[in-house]
């Protein structure tokens, strides 16, 4: 299940205005100052690890210097009279 970045924000404003109304109580601002400290390393978290997509592109400039074109690509279709398909197996 993937948070939004807009609900982990909300939250951190409510945190921040629940700590503004108990100025006088140190301890209970110490508790929703560790709580946004959490939401902050969540959002941090997320952004560093990336998403499967990212790391399979990133995989890919690794092994091949780019990320190349899908086989459908690059490959041209040939028109060759009579023959049936890209195979030269195919009659």
């Amino acid at each position: 299940m993937t948070i939004s970045n807009n609900t982990v924000l909300q939250k951190m404003m409510k945190e921040l205005q629940e700590a503004q109304i108990q100025q006088q109580h140190n301890q209970d601002i110490t508790i929703h100052i560790s709580k946004i400290y959490m939401l902050c390393e969540l959002l941090l978290d997320k952004q560093e690890s990336g998403s499967p997509l990212d790391a399979t592109q990133q995989e890919q400039i690794a092994m091949f210097g780019e990320i190349r074109a899908s086989k459908e690509d690059k490959h041209e279709k040939i028109d060759h009279e009579d023959a049936n398909g890209d195979s030269i197996f195919d009659f």
